[in-house]
C-alpha cells in the first residue's frame, strides 16, 4: 500500500520436500478480511512450485482455528516460542 508491506510471511525449505513458513503478520486493521488466507495460498503455492509437497508451521496456540480453516492440520506437541503457546501444523500440497 503505497510502498508500504501490508503483510508478509518468509518461506524456507526444510527436508523431505516440506517447506516452513514463518513470521506471518498481517497489518492490524486489515485483519479479517482474508488477506491472510490470501497470502497463506501464495506462499504454499510458491512452495509447490519449488518442488513441496507439505508447508508446516508454528502456530500461535489461539491462532489454530484461523490455520486449520487455511487447510493446516495440527501434529506433534505443543511447545513454547517467547514463552507463548504455539502447536505444529502443516498442509498437505
Amino acid at each position: 500500500d503505497n510502498g508500504k508491506a501490508l503483510c508478509c510471511a518468509r518461506l524456507f525449505p526444510e527436508q523431505n520436500n516440506e517447506w516452513h513458513v514463518g513470521r506471518i503478520v498481517v497489518k492490524k486493521i486489515l485483519r479479517g478480511k482474508g488477506i491472510g488466507k490470501r497470502m497463506l495460498d501464495e506462499v504454499a503455492k510458491k512452495a509447490k512450485q519449488q518442488g513441496g509437497r507439505s508447508v508446516i508451521l508454528g502456530a500461535q496456540y489461539d491462532k489454530e482455528p484461523f490455520y486449520a480453516a487455511c487447510g493446516y492440520e495440527k501434529f506433534g506437541e505443543p511447545f513454547l516460542d517467547e514463552n507463548y503457546p504455539h502447536v505444529w501444523m502443516r498442509k498437505i500440497l
